[in-house]
């Protein structure tokens, strides 16, 4: 008796110890199935920002969004915004290497199975440890290699149509990227693009007589935070209120033009709204003048804010970088032909103009402006041309109350002196070409500036000057002398 005892005592007590071991075993056994189960899968990584297709390089072109502010102490502000393209943006870009990635690996149903930090690698490549079944991976990154990105989800939790970021602030980058699904087995995906969310800009300043540092600051400039749907990139944003932006830039040496030292983040406002552009300081000197700019600014894009800054221009009273049929009441437009008619021909029934020309110079007044005076010069006041293109090209002459008695025919002219440029009694008068038949031509090298005579035009190039009498279909240039 007491033997059976013992005995099913013994057989109990190695039960109960078989069915420990077991349930180790099985225990270990998961969790050597999950940890065999795992693969190492690599991405190329870089960024990009989208591109409007009918969005044009520019530089300091200035079209008919530039807003031109003028200053009582002489100075002048020329401001736009331009959307960067591939040659500015590089609209694909690399990720730096030491960038912080948040990896969300999703399931065929949605359910995170794993959320991984990781960071950009040497040859701008990214790892990530996934589950060996059928899964897809969300990349979510702030374009830095201090600030970990976060959701409010965890595993286990499932991703919806509307699942968004937490709360980010405007002065960080959101950038996002997703893989299709990933099949068993594959290790190498090849390039993943990061699809920036917000936006960011920079500023570049153009100033004359050189610069080697500025600050600007666009107000209102950005919501203040915002969340971002990691499916479809569209922003959330907060409502509690705006804030500046403040651009920097500097260089040892000086130069005419000097680019912010950054671009910088921002969160796009939902509305197309007046931006004030403060310019703080240039060259350490402070400054404190202000335009506005008036911009719908589109999410993940990229933009740079040019700014022109110069002092009063000489240029010529009326001078546009358009040109004119003779008195035509609408500009001629390059690689047009004006049709009879149109607002663009000429004025064909007098001889007395009433419409473009009105105001430009008689013949005999042409004349006498030869007569007081003239001077080429290859570094004078600088002027757009009608694609935008800079030019310092052009001749002074003399105001209207300085201008002689009796007239001239023209001929040679000698070139420009510091004594000139800096004399109030002048006026510039650009090269700004013509338009012979239905082409530009001679921009920078010739000017052609008609008359309110029918057919009289003044020319000039670097040989000399003189009073021509041309057909009234040649496109020109206007102006008038109002001092």
């Amino acid at each position: 008796m007491k033997k059976q005892y013992f005995t099913n005592l013994l057989f109990g007590f190695l039960l109960l110890a078989g069915t420990a071991l077991s349930s180790c075993s099985n225990e270990e056994s998961s969790n050597e199935e999950i940890e065999s189960g795992t693969r190492t899968i690599t991405f190329d990584i870089s960024q990009g920002f989208e591109e409007s297709a009918d969005e044009k390089i520019r530089g300091f072109s200035e079209k008919n969004d530039t807003i031109y502010q003028k200053f009582s102490n002489g100075m002048e502000i020329s401001t736009f915004i331009e959307e960067d393209k591939a040659i500015n943006s590089r609209a694909t870009e690399v990720v730096e290497v030491g960038t912080k990635v948040l990896a969300i690996v999703v399931d065929e149903n949605n359910k995170i199975c794993k959320i991984q930090t990781t960071e950009i690698e040497t040859y701008y490549k990214l790892t990530c440890q996934v589950p060996n079944y059928k899964v897809r991976i969300i990349f979510y990154s702030h374009n830095s290699k201090s600030s970990i990105p976060t959701i409010p989800l965890s595993v286990g939790d499932y991703i919806s149509t509307d699942t968004k970021t937490n709360t980010i602030g405007y002065e960080k980058y959101a950038m996002i990227a997703e893989t299709g699904f990933i099949n068993p087995g594959n290790s190498s995906m090849g390039t993943i693009l990061f699809k920036h969310a917000f936006c960011r800009a920079r500023v570049c300043l153009y100033y004359g007589k050189g610069v080697t540092s500025f600050t600007t600051t666009l107000k209102d400039m950005s919501n203040e935070s915002a969340k971002v749907n990691i499916n479809t990139y569209q922003i959330e944003r907060s409502n509690t209120g705006y804030k500046d932006l403040e651009f920097t830039g500097s260089r040892y040496s000086s130069s005419t033009n000097l680019f912010s030292a950054f671009y910088l983040p921002f969160i796009p406002r939902n509305d197309a709204t007046n931006i004030d552009v403060y310019l703080d300081k240039i060259n350490d000197k402070i400054i404190g003048e202000s335009t506005t700019l008036y911009y719908n600014f589109k999410p993940g894009h990229s933009y740079t804010i040019y700014i022109n800054v110069g002092n009063r221009s000489k240029i010529v009273d009326g001078w546009t970088p358009k040109f004119y049929q003779w008195d035509a009441k609408a500009i001629f437009t390059p690689g047009t032909t004006p049709a009879a008619g149109s607002s663009s021909h000429y004025n064909s029934d007098s001889n007395i103009a009433s419409n473009s020309c009105k105001d430009c110079p008689t013949n005999d007044e042409i004349r006498r402006i030869m007569n007081s005076g003239v001077y080429w010069d290859d570094n004078g006041e600088i002027w757009s041309d009608y694609e935008g293109r800079i030019h310092r090209t052009g001749v002074w002459v003399k105001k209207r109350n300085k201008w002689a008695a009796e007239g001239s025919s023209g001929g040679e002219i000698p070139e420009a002196t510091d004594a000139i440029r800096n004399s109030d009694d002048y006026v510039f008068l650009p090269a700004s070409g013509w338009i012979n038949g239905s082409s530009v031509a001679n921009v920078g090298e010739r000017g052609f500036y008609w008359s309110s005579d029918a057919g009289v035009c003044m020319s000039f190039s670097k040989a000399g000057i003189w009073s021509d009498k041309f057909s009234r279909d040649p496109g020109m240039t206007t102006w008038y002398f109002p001092q």
